[in-house]
């Protein structure tokens, strides 16, 4: 213990004036309240973003023939497949869909709607360590 304790000297730490108290919680309140708001404009100005380009949210959790379906749907139907690119980004931005979606879930998805998505198709085969249509087999190349 000190020489010069608060018993000795006469006064108390503890004293604060009931002004100053409540100057000190009401700047207390007020600086709460604008980091809230600050937070807040914050996080509409991020979801804003983010909402703007559902293409971008959704070539981030796409993977396999998905990219290659979505630009088919889109190309077949574009009004529909706009809205499911902007309900889809929505879900992945709210994290309701976790995890990357795969071209087959995309088509049954594209099915489920009555969509039929027609994606072109090529038949290839491994002849002697090279790639070759069916198209060249045929052909004799």
């Amino acid at each position: 213990m000190s020489i010069y304790s608060s018993k000795t000297l006469g006064w108390s730490l503890d004293f604060m004036p009931e002004e100053d108290s409540e100057l000190e919680m009401i700047r207390r309140r007020k600086l709460l309240e604008m980091q809230r708001h600050l937070l807040n404009e914050q996080s509409k100005m991020k979801a804003e973003k983010q909402t703007e380009d559902p293409r971008a949210v959704l070539q981030s959790v796409l993977v396999g023939r998905a990219p290659e379906v979505l630009e088919a749907a889109r190309q077949q139907y574009p009004d529909v497949t706009q809205k499911l690119e902007q309900l889809l980004a929505k879900l992945v931005l709210q994290k309701k869909i976790q995890g990357k979606i795969d071209g087959e879930t995309l088509f049954g998805l594209f099915l489920n709607l009555g969509l039929r998505v027609r994606l072109a198709t090529k038949i290839v085969y491994y002849d002697k360590g090279q790639v070759k249509t069916l198209k060249e087999k045929i052909k004799g190349e």
